[in-house]
C-alpha cells in the first residue's frame, strides 16, 4: 500500500514501541534529568528504565520534563524534512512550555528554541508556536522572551479554564501580542458536555434540539483571537454535530453565556471539574502538521 504522508513521533506517544516498530513509524526517543544526569525515554526497551525512574519518584526526585538536546532536534528535523520530501514545514510547535520544561527549552546548552528560530530564519518552518499547560506568571516570561517569534500559541480553553486556569488572562496576553490562540481541551475531555441538570434545562429551553457540546463550541465562537479549534471525537455522530455547529459562526446570547459560566462555577466548587493534568511522562506531542 502506497502511502502520501509521513508520520513521526515521540517516545511520549501512549502506544508501545514494538506497535511503532512494525509499522516503520520513526520516533524521536526522548530524555529525563535527574540529579544532572541524562536518562533515555525508550518506550519499555530495557526492562528497568520504567521502574527505575518510578524509583526516583519514590525517592522524593522530581525528574525535569523530557527533552532532547539540540543536535538530537537537528537530526530529527532534517529527517523529517527528508521522509516528508518537502524543504519547508508551514506550522512547527514546540510542545509543552511550562513550568519543569521552560528552561530545557531556552537553556544555552540544549539551544532549542534558538535552533527553530534560525530554522523559521531560512523559511524552513513557516510559522513556528508553542503549546502550553503553563501558568500565567511562566507564559508571561515565555512570552516576554521569544513572543516576537511565535505565531500561534495552542492552550487548553473552554468556559470552565476561563477562571479555574485563568483563560481569560491568557487569552488577553496572547491578544495583546497579536498570537493567535489555537484551542485544545474545547470540551475538556468530555467533562463539558454533560452539566447539571438545571444548567441543562436552561440551555435546552433555549435550544432544545442542541447538544450540551455544541454550546460549549459555540462560546469558543465569541472570541475573535480563536485561529483553531482542536476537538476529540469519538464517533460519527460526534463528528457530525461538530461540522452542524461549526457550518456557520453563531456565538452565544448573553444568556446563554451566563447560564454556562454558572455551570462552571457550580463543577468547581461541587468536585466536577475533576484534576490538572500530570505532565510526565505520558504527554503525546505533535511537533508537525
Amino acid at each position: 500500500m502506497s502511502h502520501d504522508f509521513t508520520l513521526s513521533c515521540c517516545s511520549t506517544v501512549d502506544v508501545p514501541y514494538s506497535y511503532l516498530e512494525s509499522r516503520h513509524i520513526p520516533v524521536l526517543f526522548y530524555t529525563y534529568v535527574v540529579d544532572g544526569r541524562e536518562y533515555v525515554d525508550d518506550m519499555g526497551r530495557d526492562p528497568t528504565a520504567l521502574p527505575q525512574f518510578y524509583a526516583f519518584l519514590q525517592q522524593g526526585k522530581l525528574p525535569q520534563t523530557s527533552q532532547i538536546n539540540v543536535a538530537t532536534y537537528a537530526e530529527f528535523f532534517e529527517q523529517q524534512l527528508q521522509k516528508c520530501q518537502v524543504d519547508y514545514f508551514d506550522f512547527y510547535l514546540l510542545h509543552n512550555v511550562y513550568e519543569n520544561s521552560v528552561h530545557v527549552y531556552d537553556d544555552p546548552k540544549w539551544g532549542i528554541v534558538d535552533y527553530f528560530i534560525e530554522q523559521k530564519k531560512q523559511g524552513r518552518i513557516r510559522h513556528l508556536g508553542f503549546s502550553s499547560h503553563a501558568d500565567l506568571p511562566c507564559l508571561t516570561d515565555f512570552l516576554n522572551r521569544y513572543g516576537d517569534e511565535m505565531e500561534f500559541c495552542q492552550l487548553q480553553f473552554n468556559f470552565l479554564d476561563w477562571t479555574m486556569q485563568h483563560g481569560k488572562e491568557k487569552y488577553e496576553l496572547l491578544k495583546q501580542r497579536n498570537i493567535p490562540l489555537w484551542v485544545m481541551e474545547p470540551v475538556r475531555g468530555g467533562k463539558l458536555t454533560a452539566l447539571d441538570a438545571e444548567s441543562e434545562q436552561k440551555l435546552h429551553a433555549i435550544r432544545p434540539e442542541d447538544s450540551i457540546a455544541s454550546f460549549g463550541f459555540r462560546w469558543l465562537q465569541g472570541f475573535d483571537n480563536i485561529a483553531m479549534v482542536l476537538s476529540g471525537m469519538s464517533n460519527m455522530a460526534q463528528m457530525a454535530d461538530n461540522i452542524k455547529t461549526f457550518d456557520h459562526l453563531n456565538p452565544l446570547s448573553d444568556e446563554e453565556n451566563a447560564i454556562l459560566l454558572e455551570a462552571a462555577e457550580r463543577m468547581k466548587t461541587s468536585g466536577m471539574a475533576g484534576i490538572r493534568y500530570s505532565f510526565f511522562p505520558l504527554t503525546a506531542s505533535c511537533n508537525s502538521l
